[in-house]
């Protein structure tokens, strides 16, 4: 029999471990439901009040040039962004795949850091421009891109023009995964275009506080829709409670229960990758899947591989852009090595054991898009340091449409492990070995990053797989000047990343 003391103490050990509650083998009563409720209300009570305390901070640092004038000794109590690295030699790439006709383009200089937000409008304000006409030349260039926002990623798919397939694969612990599939219509009288989804399936995973949305919101700019033309059969994944409002996120969980949020990297790793992968084999009758990664996207499928090596047979190929594996300097720094350094029973405090930080989407149900917009770019360029530099203008508030998306508090508290390893590890692991095992890609692998992301560490990865005869690195790129963001949003990311991502796919003849 379960008392209210026996209670308590299961409450307290769930959120100290974070470790799964087996409801067949201890049954929740009353007062473990309202302990778990109380806990969460005042976890988000307090993770609200630090989001808001963030968010001003990053639009005190908005205002430098006042403050610095008048407040310096106020401006120095907010550490600015770490300097960046200066741009490396390009790398060459180990193996040659793409044509010899086919230059890598010319090194472009890094531009100096944009003006903020308020900065901006002072300025029109003082030279008399509309506050609305930043890059107005730009905003009827591209028909694929749809003017008014939208949260969903059919929206965008068949405003390019395409045709968008919906279905859902179910995880081994009862998670609905949302796949979107880019059908390339057919030309006018029933003859099919030379493009016709006839080549290898591809996957597209999306990064941390984001959906599979993010590769389609930059019309034709977009890596799915550049991929889609060249023949490939695009599919966009999304995680774990990513899916859009009307799916189902789970085969049984009530959209109430706590244990929708009881789930870290090692699971999208060790559920969600295999899952869609296996779906996307089964859906196309094939026996591989190209696979495309950015960020957490790629993380997961790295510890994937190393949980169960024998998902390399069903990979034609990974491509990983802005590879997570190893952490780069920006986690030292304020506020972000805070966060890393909470240990368990001060996260779970401050952010709960349920979702991240709920009130963003609450916040995005009742504000504009733009409104949003704006706050979520400030949040993220303050926390992470990327910013909106090499975007097209006219392409931002469709971005932020998929960000941030719903993320679990074990899932952050997981990465915050991570950033005090270095490396991607499973959530429990206690080894102090500082290097990844790179021998567990058997595939052939391909990487992208930019020299101004902070966020990961891709010259040591890049390095580690040279280093290792057994890694089939066919392409290693970095792009100077882009950001942890830039290889899915730059204005010229079709150029310089989804152009050489399906070049690589044609060399290896998939």
């Amino acid at each position: 029999m379960t008392t209210p003391n026996t209670a308590r103490a299961r409450v307290r050990a769930a959120g100290r471990t974070f470790t799964k509650i087996d409801p067949a083998r201890a049954p929740w009563s009353p007062v473990v439901f309202a302990s778990v409720a109380v806990a969460q209300g005042v976890a988000h009570v307090v993770s609200t009040v630090i989001m808001v305390l963030l968010v001003l901070t990053s639009f005190v640092q908005d205002i430098s040039t006042i403050i610095e004038r008048k407040l310096p000794a106020f401006y120095r109590m907010f550490p600015q962004p770490p300097d960046r690295p200066a741009p490396s030699p390009r790398l060459n790439r180990p193996h040659i795949v793409l044509p010899a006709s086919d230059p890598l383009p010319p090194p472009t200089k890094s531009a100096p850091p944009p003006p903020s937000f308020l900065k901006r409008i002072a300025g029109r304000l003082a030279s008399g421009a509309s506050i609305n006409a930043e890059d107005e030349e730009d905003l009827d260039l591209d028909p694929r891109c749809p003017k008014i926002p939208n949260p969903t990623v059919r929206w965008y798919i068949e405003a390019a023009g395409y045709e968008c397939e919906t279905r859902v694969a179910t995880t081994r612990d009862g998670f609905v995964l949302q796949l979107d599939r880019i059908v390339v219509p057919s030309a006018p009288n029933g003859a099919a275009p030379q493009a016709k989804n006839s080549k290898t399936p591809v996957v597209l995973l999306h990064g941390l506080f984001q959906s599979a949305g993010v590769f389609v919101t930059c019309g034709s700019q977009s890596l799915a829709f550049h991929l889609a033309d060249r023949g490939y059969d695009v599919w966009l994944a999304n995680n774990r409670m990513c899916n859009d409002a009307h799916i189902r996120k789970h085969a049984f969980f009530k959209k109430s229960d706590v244990r929708l949020w009881d789930w870290s990297l090692e699971d999208l790793a060790r559920y969600d990758v295999p899952a869609i992968i296996d779906a996307v084999n089964r859906w196309c009758g094939s026996d591989r899947v190209a696979f495309v990664g950015h960020s957490q996207g790629n993380a997961q499928m790295f510890l994937a591989l190393q949980l169960d090596p024998s998902l390399n047979d069903k990979l034609a190929a990974f491509v990983a852009l802005a590879p997570a594996v190893y952490t780069g300097p920006l986690l030292n720094v304020f506020p972000v090595n805070l966060l890393i350094g909470l240990d368990d029973w001060n996260h779970r405090f401050i952010f709960g054991t349920g979702q991240m930080l709920p009130i963003m989407h609450v916040v995005e149900a009742i504000v504009p898009a733009s409104v949003m917009t704006t706050l979520s770019y400030h949040m993220f360029h303050f926390l992470f340091d990327w910013s909106d530099r090499n975007w097209q203008a006219h392409t931002k508030v469709h971005t932020f449409q998929f960000t941030p998306r719903p993320e679990s508090s074990k899932n952050i508290h997981h990465w915050a492990r991570i950033g005090r390893r270095g490396k991607v590890c499973t959530f429990s692991d206690t080894s102090t070995e500082s290097r990844f095992d790179v021998s567990c890609v058997k595939c052939p692998l391909a990487m992208w990053y930019g020299t101004r992301d902070t966020i990961v560490d891709a010259p040591r990865l890049i390095r580690e797989c040279r280093e290792d005869v057994r890694v089939q690195l066919v392409a290693a790129e970095e792009i100077v000047g882009y950001e942890h963001m830039d290889c899915l949003w730059a204005s010229d990311a079709r150029e310089l990343v989804a152009q050489r991502v399906a070049d690589v796919f044609d060399g290896l003849e998939l």
